[in-house]
């Protein structure tokens, strides 16, 4: 009898039963980390896997009673609720054997590497991949403007950064950077939807009536700006753009789209 209680304790002992796997997030992987060897890592500079770059992809029961099947079950035998993609380098496994006691092991090229791993910086399941790695600079001294909050903002700058972030603990989005002129050494801002940004060469005050209709009205005499589009309204770029193109000015689209039309800087 006690042969078998024995037996039966070693058994659930060897059974893995709750895992989590995280997994490189391409679109903010600034290191090009993602599918790299633990060496590869190290190389870069990199003494742990950076766990800011990672998502959740799962989360639950498997039954494993080591590594390597937790490996064939997220690449032959994935779980009904799994999104991610079969595990492969660079993936993190972590073996959580109680709820204050973790570990994580990095899947390398050839077989598993213990490493240390802060779960906590990690994101959750990104629920809006978009595959678009965006990462564009331009340096010069220049004039930036774009849409936010209040509306139409500008920034003066000698350089610009417009990339891919994090914007939540679910959601990647993109961050503007500027090395601005003269005063803030440096202005960055996020955006969910991708925006668009209108680079004019130099420094450039808008008149106006770029983006106001204007209207002197007397007794008494008063001058009325009426807004041409709403605050948040991407038309209001489309009309700097058109004054700069009227006035002879060099300017561009940081990041456009194909369809957008763009003077070359």
């Amino acid at each position: 009898m006690n042969k078998k209680r024995r037996s039966k304790r070693n058994k659930n002992e060897n059974t893995i039963k709750k895992v989590s796997i995280y997994q490189v997030i391409a679109e903010i992987d600034q290191g090009n980390l993602l599918f790299k060897s633990y060496d590869q890592f190290k190389k870069k500079g990199f003494a742990k896997p950076p766990a800011k770059i990672y998502e959740t992809v799962y989360s639950g029961d498997v039954k494993a009673k080591n590594l390597s099947d937790i490996f064939r079950i997220f690449n032959t035998a994935f779980p009904s609720d799994y999104t991610g993609r079969s595990l492969t380098t660079s993936d993190v496994i972590e073996i959580k054997h109680n709820p204050s006691y973790s570990e994580y092991y990095f899947c390398d090229m050839v077989g598993f590497k213990k490493v240390e791993f802060e779960k906590k910086a990690a994101s959750m399941k990104i629920i809006n991949h978009t595959n678009d790695i965006v990462d564009t600079t331009e340096t010069g001294l220049m004039t930036v403007f774009f849409i936010k909050e209040l509306g139409v903002s500008k920034v003066v700058c000698d350089a610009v950064r417009l990339k891919n972030c994090r914007y939540s603990q679910c959601q990647l989005g993109y961050e503007l950077s500027c090395s601005c002129y003269p005063d803030d050494p440096f202005y960055s801002t996020q955006f969910f939807i991708k925006p668009k940004i209108l680079i004019v060469k130099g420094i450039i005050n808008l008149p106006d009536n770029v983006l106001y209709d204007i209207q002197t009205v007397s007794a008494p005499i008063k001058i009325i700006k009426t807004s041409k589009y709403t605050a948040l309204d991407p038309q209001n770029i489309n009309l700097i753009a058109d004054y700069c193109k009227e006035n002879g000015f060099n300017y561009g689209y940081l990041q456009s789209d194909t369809n957008e039309k763009q003077q070359v800087f």
